[in-house]
């Protein structure tokens, strides 16, 4: 019975994405802008881009996130979605992590996919395609988790974006600064296993803890609507 509630919720959640591909496609957009047209508007001014070229896509990986994200936990609890939940034989945690893994292969795959293609495009060495790939898909699933947290605790709220933003960006910065020192550290050539260690530690912990936070913010945002 359980099996059969965590599949039609998928299906859901995944009709309901289906609905909003303009948010798919804003942040596919958005990724592939920045990193490409970065470098351009540098020219020749630097010797090097490949050596900066990190930090560019690890800022568009944050920046697309932030702005597609938070869209669907709004209207869903606008519409009165998220409140559903609590009337489904199924717990709340498990619903809401299905919708946070959802979204990711909705929004954040397609980046992860594309990131070593732009990474060739720009110049950068063939063999870093499989560590970023890896480090952005890492990166993405802790970002998409806390984003998820910080958009619940913010739902009730008519204008959320500041206070989002705030929320959000002290705890996703650090995230990216170790995304990007393991290609930094790799592109000089030295081993960059402290910050993996780091980012999977990282993801694990996020993982592990956003089922708890995650409803308890939900509930939290219902019981004062």
């Amino acid at each position: 019975m359980s099996l059969r509630m965590m599949l039609a919720c998928i299906q859901k959640e995944h009709s309901i994405l289906g609905q909003q591909r303009d948010s798919l496609f804003y942040a596919v957009s958005f990724f592939t802008l920045i990193s490409i047209t970065f470098p351009i508007t540098l020219g020749s001014h630097v010797s090097d881009i490949t050596h900066i070229m990190p930090a560019v896509i690890w800022l568009a990986l944050l920046l697309s996130i932030c702005l597609s994200w938070p869209r669907a936990w709004i209207e869903a609890y606008q519409e009165g979605s998220l409140a559903q939940y609590c009337f489904i034989p199924l717990s709340m945690k498990t619903q809401l992590m299905i919708k946070v893994w959802t979204q990711w292969v909705w929004t954040c795959l397609p980046l992860v996919v594309m990131s070593p293609i732009l990474a060739v495009i720009v110049g950068m060495p063939s063999a870093m395609c499989l560590p970023l790939m890896g480090s952005i898909c890492l990166g993405s699933i802790i970002m998409t988790h806390l984003i998820a947290i910080a958009t619940a605790l913010t739902l009730s709220l008519r204008q959320s974006g500041l206070l989002l933003s705030l929320l959000c960006l002290p705890l996703l910065l650090p995230i990216m600064i170790f995304g990007v020192g393991i290609l930094v550290q790799l592109l000089a050539g030295l081993p960059a296993m402290g910050a993996w260690k780091i980012l999977i530690g990282l993801s694990c912990i996020t993982m592990a803890a956003t089922p708890f936070a995650l409803e308890g913010a939900v509930r939290l945002q219902l019981g004062e609507s």
